[in-house]
């Protein structure tokens, strides 16, 4: 749907002019949080969401609280005067509800953005996003704790007057000591390049920022087409050792590009760009960048080279670096002009236990959900694709627990390719060339064409059997959702 805001912005602005004029309907959340009136040791819980909101400057019809949330089998979505989240005893029982109010704020598919301690405690860094397409230098990064261990009850924002301001896009991980790993990159004007690749960390201990803030690249001159909402520009991954290491973009000329950088006892590596065996032609750069661990301590990079959002001219490259810090030769992973050049195109990867290699993407022209792996380190891929290979979708996002591989995404866009999706789904399999199930509703609601963040790492990956994911309604200012999923200890 947002890249009809983009086609379409001047007929969205006077249909957002003519929907103003009208009551306020229930179904459509319309909150935003005030970070700064927030003292560095208050946390602000959920339940109190209502009390604190306030406008903002966003106009007519601000500070209506978002829609009661009601968990059943289904996650339906019941909309009453009052935001609340409630859970039935039965599914705290079963360890399931997947669809809890987290607080205003937003995920991308690619970047990590939830992460869980080894104490049982669910972690979501996120930005808030009042207007599309998300490019306001005054967005904040939002970390929010969960209420309880397990299945979250709720979640509070923490210490959200020490928060990065300026934020595009972000990524976040956690190590063996529970300190939250936190990378962004930031614009100094709303609207403008971005500047900054920024670094810092978050204690779960006390749950505060830690206020040392490391410039890892500058300046990235990176325009508005790689920083907004569905503009994954960087991400990160903690090696065995709790080292962090991010991919990112880069102006370069004319061209975008990616580069590899990581953190040692003696400060950031130098830039390594990634693509520099990729012939980049016309208008083509780089986008949605994406980096995983296998278990034997190898590093997978991809990135796709495209045109422009909504081009059809997109191919995703693969490369690997070896546990010896050796970087292998490109891999043309989708085939060429095989994927989607999108804001909302995905990046998604996984490393299973068997070291087997994970990607989904959606395909060129249809938006079709596409799935490949990898059974020799990324060197070669082949294509499995669940639903015939024909179910279409925006952003997928890989996840995996207790033994199986799903794939998310929300409904099939109306009109296609570009058009709005409702509810959320997945498929679920053993991966690989294995058979797929169907196309399984897990959320209902008419307001998620959004993307979903799975959690997943390689290392420090806590209760690698219960599933969390993150994910938003798509009325603007987002508000976000949260879903745990407990399938064995």
């Amino acid at each position: 749907m947002r890249r009809l805001l983009i086609l379409f912005s001047t007929m969205l602005a006077l249909a957002l002019a003519f929907w103003f004029m009208l009551p306020a309907p229930l179904t459509s959340p319309n909150v935003t949080g005030s970070a700064s009136a927030l003292a560095p040791s208050q946390s602000t819980s959920v339940a109190m969401l209502p009390l604190i909101m306030d406008c903002e400057g966003q106009g007519a019809g601000c500070g209506a609280p978002p829609p009661t949330t009601q968990a059943t089998a289904t996650a339906t979505r019941t909309a009453t005067a009052t935001a609340t989240a409630t859970s039935t005893p039965t599914e705290i029982a079963t360890g399931q509800n997947y669809n809890i109010l987290v607080g205003p704020g937003y995920t991308d598919v690619s970047p990590k953005q939830l992460v869980r301690t080894s104490g049982n405690r669910l972690y979501i860094g996120v930005s808030n996003c009042d207007q599309y397409p998300c490019t306001d230098v005054a967005q904040k990064l939002r970390m929010y704790r969960a209420d309880s261990t397990g299945v979250p009850t709720g979640f509070s924002l923490v210490d959200a007057s020490h928060a990065p301001t300026g934020v595009s896009q972000w990524a976040i991980a956690i190590d063996g000591s529970n300190t939250i790993h936190v990378v962004w990159n930031d614009r100094a004007t709303s609207g403008g390049n971005l500047v900054n690749l920024r670094y810092t960390t978050f204690s779960t201990a006390t749950d505060t920022w830690s206020g040392a803030v490391e410039t890892i690249d500058t300046p990235l001159d990176v325009a508005q087409d790689g920083g907004g909402q569905g503009m994954q520009s960087v991400a990160m991954a903690l090696d065995a050792g709790g080292a962090p290491h991010v991919v990112y973009l880069k102006g370069n000329g004319l061209n975008r590009r990616v580069y590899h950088r990581s953190r040692g006892s003696g400060g950031w590596s130098a830039a390594m760009q990634l693509d520099d065996g990729v012939t980049y032609s016309n208008n083509q750069k780089a986008w949605h960048p994406n980096l995983a661990f296998d278990s034997a301590g190898r590093l997978l990079t991809v990135w796709e080279r495209g045109s422009f959002s909504g081009d059809n001219d997109g191919t995703i490259y693969g490369r690997v670096r070896a546990a010896d810090g050796t970087w292998g030769s490109t891999i043309n992973v989708s085939g060429d002009n095989a994927a989607r050049v999108a804001i909302d195109q995905s990046t998604s990867l996984l490393i299973t236990p068997d070291n087997r290699y994970h990607i989904t993407w959606v395909t060129a022209t249809n938006d079709y959900i596409h799935y490949q792996y990898s059974d020799n380190n990324g060197q070669s891929w082949s294509t499995n694709s669940p639903g015939g290979g024909t179910q279409a979708t925006h952003n997928p996002s890989l996840g995996y627990a207790a033994g199986k591989v799903r794939i998310y995404g929300h409904g099939t866009p109306v009109p296609a390719p570009d058009g709005h999706g409702e509810n959320l789904y997945y498929f679920e399999g053993n991966g690989g060339p294995a058979t797929w199930g169907g196309w399984t509703q897990v959320v209902t609601g008419t307001n998620y064409d959004s993307s979903v963040n799975v959690r997943w790492s390689q290392f420090f990956f806590s209760f690698p059997n219960t599933i969390d994911l993150a994910y938003w309604n798509d009325n603007y200012p987002n508000v976000l959702y949260a879903g745990t999923d407990i399938k064995g200890p």
